[in-house]
């Protein structure tokens, strides 16, 4: 059978359902199933398990060892810490190590501009989904690392007695040499740009967009330190590099660049190094031995994110090269969006679970494409040189600085909910 070990670092006695094998058929069976532990998977076990409280429980499933590293920029910008905070979570965040950031400089070349952003924080990703895992352990969920998950196509001819025993979405679980059936009444999928648990599924291939760069991260020690509560964002003619001073004084680096010229030169180190140079960074500490994370290729988009029982979100849904932390504020805010429908779906019928899923696709489409809009502008101004050189001119100027500082970054939270687009469902009491 699959055993259900409790998350690692955490204490077990927090959440007697954590450390408790999954073996019988009731622990087969769960209220929802959150596969991949980032930052908006984990998010939403833990909206789930506060939301829908008693009951068989909430799985969260990661294909990964944990902790793991994870690449990513560092920056939880400011819409991001407004939903951490809502998630109940952020007093942790901060006792992590993070660290207050509030503003941006911008360099090309010996050019650069400085921008004031909305209070942000700075934390390696790894610390940070180790945050909100240990916080959903002691919310109550469950959670198995090292578990790869497949969500099986629904069935369609089966009797009525094993429909109605079978009710919900089927996940198979693969860990070591053990495999499970288990059945969800909702399952959320959040495994992130490489994640394949959908790889069953007709319709929710990703489409890649043509000419998409590669991403990297690492964290160099002995770098010079820079201003305190600044991101400094590098830009050079095959990618661009950004840099977050950690508590401890270590650098946290994440990167997006053109994967044939990072080969064509030598590799990460020297990409890096080349760009970082050629904006003036002299003194970036020891590069060539630093341990390099990297991505496939990162802007893509999903056509389809849901279907009866079954939610997409966070990197799994779409993903555009992001932006002083667009992207964990994107997984963050699907995450509180799709508590919302996937509780009420936990004990819908089916005609029901069909029309939340139709809630989900529209939101998805209508919000995160607006947002994800915004980054692929700055995106395609950061891919052409020229264009980067007059933004970063024209930016150093006064006025136009002020009047991009007052609309950089609106916050994610002011989007129209996903309960609005579609006219108002009846739902089975206890889950409103």
């Amino acid at each position: 059978m699959l055993a259900v070990p409790y998350a690692v670092g955490v204490d077990p006695t927090l959440n007697s359902a954590a450390s408790e094998p999954a073996t019988s058929d009731q622990r087969r069976r769960w209220d929802a199933i959150v596969i991949g532990a980032g930052v908006g998977g984990a998010a939403a076990a833990i909206g789930l398990a506060q939301r829908i409280g008693s009951g068989q429980g909430v799985l969260l499933a990661e294909r990964s060892s944990w902790p793991r590293p994870k690449v990513c920029g560092g920056c939880i910008n400011a819409s991001a810490v407004a939903l951490l905070d809502r998630l109940g979570v952020l007093r942790d965040v901060r006792h992590a190590g993070a660290v207050p950031l509030g503003s941006v400089r911008i360099q090309r070349k010996f050019r650069e501009c400085h921008l004031r952003i909305a209070p942000g924080l700075g934390l390696a990703r790894e610390t940070l989904d180790a945050c909100l895992v240990d916080a959903a352990v002691r919310t109550g969920v469950v959670f198995v690392p090292e578990t790869r998950a497949e969500v099986l196509p629904l069935r369609t001819s089966i009797s009525p007695v094993a429909k109605a025993e079978l009710a919900g979405r089927r996940v198979m679980l693969h860990r070591r040499l053990a495999s499970e059936e288990h059945v969800a009444g909702v399952v959320i999928v959040a495994d992130g740009l490489a994640g394949s648990s959908l790889d069953r599924l007709d319709g929710f291939g990703c489409e890649v967009a043509p000419g998409s760069w590669m991403g990297l991260a690492a964290t160099i020690d002995g770098a010079e330190p820079f201003a305190a509560g600044e991101i400094r964002l590098c830009v050079g003619n095959h990618g661009y590099v950004g840099l977050v001073g950690l508590k401890g004084g270590s650098t946290h680096l994440g990167a997006a660049m053109d994967s044939a010229w990072v080969k064509t030169i030598g590799g990460p180190a020297k990409a890096v190094r080349e760009i970082l140079e050629s904006c003036g960074e002299q003194t970036v500490g020891n590069l060539e031995g630093c341990r390099f994370s990297g991505t496939p290729t990162l802007t893509r988009r999903r056509p389809r994110m849901a279907e009866r029982g079954l939610f997409v979100l966070g990197d799994a849904a779409g993903y555009v090269e992001p932006f002083t932390g667009e992207g964990m504020a994107w997984a963050l805010g699907s995450a509180e969006e799709v508590v919302r429908l996937a509780a009420d779906g936990i004990e819908a019928r089916a005609e029901t679970l069909n029309q939340l899923s139709e809630r989900w696709q529209a939101w998805q489409t209508a919000k995160m494409r607006k947002q994800q809009r915004r980054c692929r502008w700055v995106r395609g101004i950061l891919r052409r040189p020229w264009l980067a050189d007059a933004a970063i001119a024209g930016l150093s100027a006064g006025l136009v600085r002020r009047a991009v500082e007052r609309g950089l970054w609106p916050s994610i939270t002011a989007s129209r909910p996903a309960h609005t687009l579609r006219p108002a469902l009846t739902v089975p009491r206890g889950r409103t």
